[in-house]
């Protein structure tokens, strides 16, 4: 293999001399210095193998520049000679080796009318001080595999993913972003156990785009935060063998995305972490609750307290403006919502419980009467018993429509807050999109007037498409009246039908996916057909 640097354009010269390393079956290390012979702003590291049918396996290469130090030869090399009929001998300072590799501590001893070169060992190694070994949790009752947590949400450096309640959870066999439900704005983490197989040092990478941290229990071993491009981070810790606690934490903005993590160790080199190093405890995954009934809306229940900062809150419409009941259809992203909550940052509204509630439902996102894309900033917050539990993150007027599903059995407040993403309330009108709580089960013991507003509370509705805008994927979430087969229709803006689907259906609750990825960007008509009922909601696709 030679390795040397070289112009990139014009007359494509050698700046240094070609050097030549034999490499083999095993994994080598090579530090190479070079000493450029003109100076060039865009040069190139080339590496290139020599032997025809060979194939060679390159990482982890760096090309960093160094400072040469003049230093006095005399201090490394000697040359002792003796003019005499006699032995001579010759101090030395430090330890020599002849052209022989005889070695020498201390002085030399020249026969008659004889000499030899001498050049001095030099060591920069240090004696490394002693490691400390972390001791294994080694939990009993571990499986193979990893747990792992979805959220969604858009940040510039991770966030503690601990307050914040998952889009998704679910087991994983290694660390990569498969489980993702969209390619921007969004972050994953991953906790369970890494099996090491003997005590030493061991070292962990991640490569991510954008930001990742590696903890072995609450040791930050590799921080590689930030907004950033595919870069490599590593970092070193003492083990015992056995199981360590292990956690990564990543977020993805926009742009590329990446994520992976490596290590070595004693007689390991470096290499991925194999699917086979890693453990989990069963029963220790939090579950993403799923919606488990329509519920009483927000919208017809009283508030202990509201604060909207332009204008009143808003009951099923959206905030309008500054005087109650201006409001318009709520709409995000092109869907429609009859129920729910018109909000101006910042705003604060709060419900009293009582623990008579299992979960709290609700989409989210910048209402559509703001027509201007490049206005408005927010961020939906939501509380139970005053502590934080859900965070939407930054979302805009291009942000798709966002959807939460909470756990609230036995809380006492719920409150929802809507800040103005810390730029100004300019243009931040916001919607909690049918709102809504869902009882606990119990008999019906209320008045006939009651009843009949509870049934009223109970209208939902029938379909639900996102995100609006779209890119690869489209997600309906179809009520059903019985089983059967629901059939759904694209239509472009010259009413021509692009796609055509067929989907099986149960009664209640289905979630039905449509991908969009090859279709042309731009708007569109999705229809959703079963029986005689038919549905039909506005699409957009965007790059």
């Amino acid at each position: 293999m030679q390795v040397y640097l070289r112009q990139r354009v014009g007359s494509y010269r050698d700046l240094t001399p070609r050097k030549d390393y034999i490499i083999n079956t095993n994994r080598q290390a090579f530090d190479i210095t070079f000493t450029a012979t003109a100076d060039e702003s865009d040069a190139i590291l080339v590496v290139q193998v020599v032997e025809d049918g060979q194939s060679a396996w390159l990482d982890n290469i760096r090309l960093n520049e160094v400072t040469l130090a003049t230093v006095n030869p005399d201090d490394y090399i000697r040359i002792v000679y003796n003019t005499t009929g006699q032995n001579k001998v010759e101090s030395l300072n430090g330890t020599y080796r002849d052209a022989r590799n005889n070695q020498y501590n201390g002085q030399v001893t020249v026969g008659p009318f004889s000499s030899v070169v001498l050049l001095k060992e030099v060591s920069n190694s240090t004696t490394p001080a002693p490691v400390s070994l972390r001791d294994p949790e080694n939990p009993g009752n571990a499986v193979t595999g990893i747990d792992y947590q979805y959220y969604e949400g858009g940040w510039s450096n991770l966030p503690d993913f601990s307050s914040l309640t998952p889009a998704k959870t679910g087991t994983a066999s290694q660390i990569d972003f498969s489980m993702r439900g969209r390619d921007q704005n969004y972050g994953l983490r991953f906790t369970g156990y890494i099996n090491v197989p003997t005590d030493g040092t061991y070292t962990f990478y991640t490569t991510s785009d954008d930001g990742t941290k590696l903890y072995i229990g609450s040791t930050e071993v590799v921080s590689n935060d930030g907004v950033h491009g595919d870069q490599e981070q590593s970092g070193s810790i003492g083990l015992k063998a056995g199981k360590h606690a292990f956690t990564v934490v990543y977020f993805q903005g926009v742009g590329g995305q990446s994520l992976s993590a490596s290590y070595s160790g004693p007689n390991l080199g470096k290499q991925a972490i194999p699917a086979s190093a890693f453990y989990r405890v069963p029963g220790t995954t939090p579950t993403t609750p799923a919606p488990t009934g329509s519920g009483v809306y927000l919208s017809d229940l009283n508030w202990s307290s509201a604060v909207s900062g332009y204008g009143p809150v808003e009951k099923d419409r959206s905030n309008g403006e500054a005087n109650g009941g201006d409001g318009r259809t709520i709409t995000l992203n092109g869907q429609t919502y009859a129920k729910g909550l018109g909000v101006h940052a910042s705003s604060t509204i709060s419900y009293n419980l009582g623990g008579q509630y299992t979960q709290f439902i609700t989409d989210m996102g910048l209402d559509d009467e703001m027509g201007d894309q490049n206005c408005g900033t927010v961020e939906f917050q939501v509380f139970l018993d005053g502590n934080k539990v859900y965070s939407s993150g930054t979302m805009n007027a291009a942000t798709a429509t966002k959807s939460v599903v909470l756990d609230v059995s036995g809380k006492q407040t719920l409150t929802l807050v809507m800040t103005d993403a810390g730029d100004g309330a300019a243009c931040d009108h916001g919607d909690w999109a049918g709102a809504r709580l869902v009882p606990q089960n119990r008999p019906n013991t209320a008045s006939g007037a009651a009843r009949q507003a509870a049934a009223a509370a109970e209208y939902r509705e029938p379909m639900h498409v996102y995100p609006v805008p779209a890119k690869e994927t489209v997600w309906v979430r179809y009520y059903a009246d019985q089983p059967g087969t629901a059939t759904i229709q694209l239509i472009n803006a010259a009413g021509q039908s692009v796609s055509q689907t067929s989907h099986a259906v149960e009664t209640g609750e289905n979630r039905l996916r449509v991908d969009v990825g090859t279709f042309s960007r731009g708007s569109y008509i999705l229809t959703l057909t079963q029986a005689r009922h038919r549905q039909t909601k506005r699409l957009i696709l965007t790059d």
